[in-house]
């Protein structure tokens, strides 16, 4: 029986999909969870061209992406943070700490990568994944915050 995928079903295919089950694993299994549905023969074109317009849209968000990346690399992100003596900073400037700056700045970033927490001044580069397999590269300066007069 051919059926489509509503969910992913590990091990057996991805939402979307039309899969060929056997009789028995449709109507016991994936039709009473509502994980699949009977298919005709024209949603089957319908589907076809619903994954073509997806798949359109995924390479379009993969190229602006590209040109984010680009950009991002000439890019300075400056922290104020305080310091003691030696360029050590109190505390640290962790990943989530440098997501959320990204995202202020009107970023879309999914995660950054660093080896460990940052914490001494100076620049310091920073991978990023935005998303659909692209990756970026940026540089983070922590620079030491003004002091208040007293």
């Amino acid at each position: 029986m051919k059926v489509i995928l509503l969910r992913d079903i590990r091990g057996f295919g991805r939402k979307n999909e039309v899969k060929n089950a056997s009789d028995g694993y449709a109507r016991n299994f994936l039709l009473p969870r509502g994980l699949a549905k009977p298919v005709a023969e024209d949603e089957i074109k319908v589907l076809k061209e619903k994954a073509a317009g997806e798949a359109v849209k995924i390479e379009e968000e993969k190229k602006r992406l590209v040109t984010v990346a680009g950009h991002l690399k000439t890019q300075r992100f400056v922290f104020e943070v305080k310091a003691g003596g030696k360029g050590k900073i109190f505390g640290a400037v962790s990943d989530k700490d440098i997501q959320s700056k990204l995202r202020d700045e009107g970023y879309s970033v999914q995660a950054a990568f660093i080896e460990r927490s940052l914490k001494t001044l100076g620049e310091h580069a920073v991978k990023l994944d935005l998303g659909l397999g692209i990756t970026a590269e940026t540089t983070i300066v922590l620079e030491e915050a003004a002091k208040k007069a007293a």
